[in-house]
């Protein structure tokens, strides 16, 4: 199997995984009522190209292969969502508030997402999911940043990113969490 082909199976177990045990979570808190899971459906080789001249760099290679699977995918990452190309584009769904963000975090000294490739809020609206040009993983890529205000942690990939997802739903789940604190 060529490696991008590895990648998307890889992608498509993982998004398998964690939307299982972003559903266990929602019906855990009695809030499923609040989940729409959607899958964007495969972004087109054109599509993924003009993306790519947007941006000015070729995209990293699971984040490539992710979207060649799924265009987006909404609450996957309960309560925020990974975007699709259309909603980052100039004129998209979540371009302008991807702007307004890079500026006020540059504003206030966090200037460094401002080369960031932003794919994904993760469900506060200051908390978004992007990709670091300054922190490169091993591979060669960049590293996926998951942001907060108070906290940021570097992944080396989008699998490693989903893993760590899955791992934090697992925990929230576990039937030795019994939701109290």
């Amino acid at each position: 199997m060529s490696r991008p082909a590895e990648l998307r199976q890889q992608l498509r177990e993982l998004a398998t995984r964690l939307a299982d045990t972003v559903r266990s979570y929602v019906e855990r808190e009695r809030v499923a009522h609040l989940l729409e899971l959607r899958p964007g459906p495969p972004a087109t080789a054109e599509k993924l190209r003009a993306f790519e001249d947007h941006v000015g760099v070729p995209l990293p290679a699971a984040y490539r292969a992710f979207l060649e699977i799924h265009d987006g995918y909404h609450h996957l990452l309960y309560p925020g969502s990974f975007y699709s190309i259309a909603d980052l584009l100039p004129g998209g769904a979540a371009h302008a508030k991807v702007v307004e963000w890079k500026r006020m975090c540059s504003d206030y000294g966090n200037g460094e997402v401002l080369d960031g490739l932003v794919v994904a809020n993760t469900g506060q609206p200051n908390n978004w999911a992007y990709f670091d040009p300054d922190q490169v993983s091993p591979q060669g890529d960049p590293a996926l940043v998951s942001f907060t205000p108070s906290d940021s942690e570097a992944f080396p990939d989008l699998l490693e990113f989903l893993r760590n997802r899955i791992a934090f739903y697992e925990i929230v789940i576990s039937p030795d969490d019994d939701g109290s604190e």
